[in-house]
C-alpha cells in the first residue's frame, strides 16, 4: 500500500472519510504501449490493486483497450479516470 506517494492522491476534501474506498483508473496512453491501472483510495493515499501494459497499436481505439481492462479486471463502479497523454500542455 502506498500511503504516501511521491506526487499525493488529491480529492476534494482528501481528509473527508467519503474518499475512502474511491475507485480510480489511471492510463497513460502512449503510442507504443498504453499502462492501465486499477486504484483503490484510502486514508488520504492510494492502493495499486493491478496494472497491465497493452500494445497500443493493436487496437483502433482507446476505448477497447479500457473495456478489455475492465472485462479482464471484472470492476465495476470506478468511480474515476485519470488520462495521461504525450504532448504539450
Amino acid at each position: 500500500m502506498n500511503l504516501n506517494p511521491k506526487f499525493p492522491l488529491f480529492l476534494p476534501g482528501v481528509k473527508n472519510s467519503s474518499n475512502d474506498n474511491v475507485s480510480i483508473i489511471g492510463v497513460n496512453l502512449r503510442e507504443d504501449v498504453t499502462t492501465i491501472a486499477y486504484y483503490v483510495s484510502s486514508n488520504g493515499g492510494i492502493e495499486t490493486k493491478t496494472q497491465k501494459n497493452y500494445p497500443t497499436k493493436e487496437y483502433t481505439a482507446f476505448s477497447e483497450i479500457l473495456t478489455q481492462f475492465i472485462q479482464e479486471e471484472q470492476l465495476e463502479n470506478v468511480k474515476r479516470l485519470g488520462i495521461s497523454v504525450p504532448g504539450p500542455v
